[in-house]
C-alpha cells in the first residue's frame, strides 16, 4: 500500500509533536535522551528528504541542521569560574517553586540532584554560547548525557565534582568556607542541596514536595541536621 504525500507529511507532523512531548517530560533517562536526539535528527533528515524540491524549505533545514551541531565545535577557551558561578547562581533560582519529581530535570518537575546538575547545565550552556567557548558547550552536552544521582555526585563521578571536606550537619557549619554554588549531600548519598550565598541553601525536597530556598538555621528539616560531604563543581574549583 502507497502512503500519501499529505499522510507522511501528518506522520512527520505527529513525531514532532511526540519528540516534544519526550523533551518536557521530567524524567531524564538514559533511553529518553537517546530517543530525543535520534528522534530529533531522524526528523530533521526526513524532513530534509520530503521538501528536497521545495528551495526555499531545504537551505533552512540544513542550516539548522548545522547550527545544531555547530556549538560542540566551538574552540575551547579558558573558563571564567566567577562569572560561571553567578550565572548558576542565575539559573538555580529559575527553579524556584518547581514540584518535585523523583528523577525530574526540568520545570515541569525535579529532584534534589537534578536542581543541582540542570542549573549547571544550564549555566554552562549559557555561558559557553555568550562567550563562543566550546570547553562550556561541551560541559554541558556531557553533564545532561550523564545523568548522575547524589551518591553519584558524592563519589565525585566523572571528575566532575571535588570533595572539600564533611562536615556533622549543616547548621553548625562555618559557611565562609563555602562559596555560592557549592553543594552538599548527605554522607549516605541520598540527597543534595546547593549553596547560594548569604547562609541560604536551594533544595528540591521530596518532604515539601518543590524546590525552594532555605536559610540557616534550619530546624524543621532534617537535612540540615545531618552528616553532610561539601563539594564544588571542578570548573568552579579552577
Amino acid at each position: 500500500m502507497t502512503i500519501s504525500r499529505r499522510h507522511t507529511i501528518a506522520l512527520w507532523i505527529a513525531l514532532w509533536v511526540l519528540w516534544l512531548v519526550l523533551l518536557i517530560q521530567p524524567e531524564n533517562r538514559g533511553i529518553l535522551r537517546l530517543a530525543v536526539l535520534v528522534l530529533f535528527y531522524g526528523q530533521l533528515l526526513g524532513g530534509l528528504a520530503l521538501f528536497w524540491t521545495r528551495k526555499p524549505i531545504r537551505p533552512g533545514i540544513v542550516a539548522f541542521i548545522v547550527l545544531s551541531v555547530a556549538p560542540l565545535a566551538l574552540p575551547s577557551r579558558a573558563v571564567d569560574p566567577a562569572r560561571l558561578r553567578e550565572t548558576y547562581i542565575d539559573s538555580l533560582r529559575a527553579y524556584d517553586g518547581t514540584t518535585y519529581i523523583w528523577g525530574g530535570e526540568n520545570r515541569v518537575g525535579i529532584d534534589c540532584s537534578g536542581l543541582v546538575r540542570r542549573g549547571f547545565i544550564c549555566a554552562a550552556l549559557k555561558q559557553g554560547l555568550a562567550t563562543l567557548n566550546g570547553t562550556l558547550v561541551r560541559k554541558a552536552f556531557s553533564l545532561w548525557w550523564y545523568d548522575a544521582s547524589a551518591e553519584a555526585m558524592r563519589d565525585e563521578y566523572r571528575g566532575e565534582s571535588v570533595v572539600l571536606f564533611d562536615v556533622p550537619d549543616l547548621n553548625s557549619l562555618d559557611h565562609s568556607k563555602l562559596l555560592p554554588g557549592d553543594f552538599a549531600v548527605t554522607r549516605n548519598g541520598v540527597h543534595t542541596l546547593v549553596y547560594i550565598g548569604d547562609n541560604r541553601w536551594m533544595q528540591a525536597d521530596p518532604g515539601r514536595g518543590r524546590a525552594q530556598y532555605e536559610a540557616i538555621p534550619v530546624r524543621d528539616s532534617g537535612w540540615f541536621s545531618t552528616p553532610m560531604v561539601l563539594l564544588r563543581w571542578r570548573l568552579l574549583n579552577e
